[in-house]
């Protein structure tokens, strides 16, 4: 498994090839984008992951208001005060440690 950051630009991880075809990632990839970042494109991101890794599951949350929401609501204590974004993304990320658990994935 991997988790990764490219600055608003969560295609580019999977430069366009599907990993999966290659023997890598075999429970699958999950990509996650924000709504609400304005750094990244989410209905780009999702066409490209469509295109290029047919295999990924592509979660954009709705809950995201600006980029690096993440890293600020985890500083400021965002699990305990039930951020739902922050939820949401550990929730997923559990998830993925569990590929059996996320709809789509193996």
């Amino acid at each position: 498994g991997a988790l990764t950051n490219r600055g608003g630009v969560p295609w580019k991880e999977s430069m366009f090839f599907d990993p999966t075809d290659y023997g890598q990632c075999r429970d699958g990839i999950l990509m996650y984008a924000g709504l609400g970042d304005q750094l990244l494109d989410c209905s780009l991101t999702a066409e490209v992951a469509r295109r290029f890794v047919p295999s990924a599951v592509v979660e954009i949350d709705k809950s995201m208001f600006f980029h690096g929401q993440l890293l600020l609501e985890m500083a400021c204590g965002g699990l305990a005060c039930k951020s739902p974004s922050l939820l949401r993304f550990v929730s997923l990320l559990r998830q993925s440690l569990n590929p059996k658990s996320v709809p789509g994935m193996q």
